[in-house]
């Protein structure tokens, strides 16, 4: 018995499926940060009056800083507490950093946390399904300066930072009156302002009788919560009551009417007439209702108040305060990482091709087919065989261009020794075309050997669970900036085809 051995050409059909999505977020461990700004909240400016807000924003990229952004990576953002008597503090709030994948799925891959002394940004592993990822947050902070000169403070994360100048609250020529009102947002549980009320805030002595403080609450205000009550000689030195109990117990009185959400308090006017006189700061909380709560959102409080001097006279003031909702927000932007999907079955059927591997290495460009180093968690290349199914995945690719090379295959395949690359990134699929040598032998005399040869062919088309197009808006909290991109996807499966036929003479 003679035998023969017969070289088929086959047809390699390989498609390459390849993700991409925009996302809004968030940086790692600091190193992604690339910018920190801090603005009057007002108009945009580097300095700021004491008792005003401004806004600090902080950018990051993880392609600038030329590193990935893995789970467990943050972002801390710091400033001092007190410098030289002048402070910063922030605004508590709390966002979720939030992409939508290639199946319009919002996917949260970390949170910003805010608090009155700190900021954190905080990923999760989701975040590594994602390339290109950049974004950023910002928040508003309240800048005090009780000195008499201007001063900088700093906003810091990373290796940037930012400062902004608070000026020094003497020497503005203001001439106080008998009294004022002000108030400032807490936040946190119910949503709570925080409302002072100044009382003789020219130290009068002559004051006589009762002072009589009328506090109606804004709409979807209430619960006034006495905090503390002090006193305040001319020199500045303190003294007062913590509680309503002591308040009340010195002759003082606190009523609210829920109805009208009206506030009275009385006041015994020799108390603060007393000595030099004394200047009272009533501070009190209310609670916010949820439907008021809107960022950038303004609550206005007015307060009246009556009181008598020796000569006789009954003078009255009337003060209002705003207090606007601070602004904060978190946005984050991305593209899926890409997948390279190989389906390999006999020609002109369904079988699958098992134990058949690849080695795919990542080059510079479609140009420069110099292979990257280090590229695959520091390995230079890795290998994908396939399955039971025919089936080799490897997942969680960044867009660029992909070298892959036949290195292992069934007996009777002699391997290509061409190499083919394929990019990742952009709308459409990568057609190519790859022919490799099947050896088979004829087993009997009486078979006949086929000339038509079998080829296989290597293609890309779109793949039925992904679209080749797709406009996703980019997820957003807060309310001032809305940022949309597009997902750009490359959809295709592969499908190695294989086909051996064995003919006898």
């Amino acid at each position: 018995m003679k035998k023969r051995f017969i070289f088929i050409c086959g047809f390699l059909f390989t498609c390459f499926l390849l993700y991409g999505a925009k996302m809004e977020t968030q940086a790692a461990d600091n190193t992604s940060v690339t910018d920190v700004t801090v603005i009057n909240s007002s108009d945009g400016s580097s300095e700021v009056n004491n008792a005003n807000r401004v806004t600090a924003t902080i950018t990051f990229d993880e392609d600038a800083a030329n590193t990935d952004i893995q789970g467990g990576d943050t972002i801390t953002v710091s400033w001092p507490s007190t410098t030289e008597n002048v402070s910063l503090t922030a605004y508590q709030a709390t966002h979720d950093l939030q992409i939508t994948d290639e199946n319009n799925q919002q996917q949260t891959v970390g949170q910003v946390v805010i608090t009155s002394t700190g900021a954190t940004a905080t990923f999760n592993e989701l975040v590594e399904q994602f390339q290109h990822v950049n974004g950023s947050f910002s928040f508003e902070l309240l800048a005090s300066n009780t000195t008499d000169s201007d001063h900088e403070i700093s906003v810091t994360a990373g290796d940037h930072s930012d400062s902004i100048t608070v000026k020094s609250t003497t020497g503005t020529g203001v001439v106080p009156g008998f009294g004022g009102k002000d108030g400032d947002w807490i936040g946190g549980e119910n949503n709570k302002i925080r409302w002072s009320i100044g009382v003789n805030d020219s130290y009068w002595t002559n004051l006589t009788d009762t002072i009589t403080i009328t506090d109606t609450l804004p709409e979807g205000t209430s619960n006034p919560t006495f905090v503390r009550c002090g006193l305040r000689d001319p020199q500045g030195n303190w003294s007062g009551y913590s509680s309503l109990e002591t308040f009340t117990g010195a002759g003082h009185t606190w009523s609210y009417d829920e109805s009208a959400r009206t506030l009275t308090i009385t006041m015994d006017a020799s108390i603060l007439s007393a000595d030099n006189g004394y200047n009272a700061i009533i501070v009190f909380t209310t609670d916010t209702d949820e439907n008021y709560v809107v960022q950038g959102n303004t609550i206005r409080n007015q307060v009246s108040m009556n009181y008598t001097t020796d000569s006789g006279s009954t003078e009255s003031e009337t003060h209002t305060k705003t207090v606007t909702i601070p602004t904060s927000s978190a946005n984050i932007n991305g593209l899926p990482k890409g997948t390279i999907q190989i389906h390999k079955v006999e020609t002109g059927t369904d079988t699958p091709i098992s134990d058949v591997t690849f080695r795919i290495y990542k080059v510079k460009s479609a140009a420069d087919h110099t292979r990257v180093l280090g590229w695959y968690d520091g390995a230079d290349y890795v290998d994908i065989t396939t399955d039971s199914d025919g089936l080799a995945t490897i997942a969680q690719l960044n867009d660029g261009v992909y070298e892959l090379v036949e290195i292992s295959a069934p007996d009777g395949v002699i391997l290509s020794s061409e190499s083919k690359y394929v990019t990742l990134g952009g709308n459409t699929g990568t057609e190519i075309t790859v022919e490799n040598d099947v050896q088979t032998r004829e087993e009997t005399p009486k078979q006949e050997k086929s000339d038509k040869p079998s080829k296989q062919k290597t293609i890309t088309k779109t793949s039925t669970r992904v679209s080749t197009k797709k406009k996703t808006a980019s997820i957003q909290t807060g309310t001032e900036t809305n940022t949309e991109a597009f997902l750009l996807l490359l959809a295709g499966s592969a499908m190695l085809i294989f086909f051996l036929r064995k003919r006898r003479a």
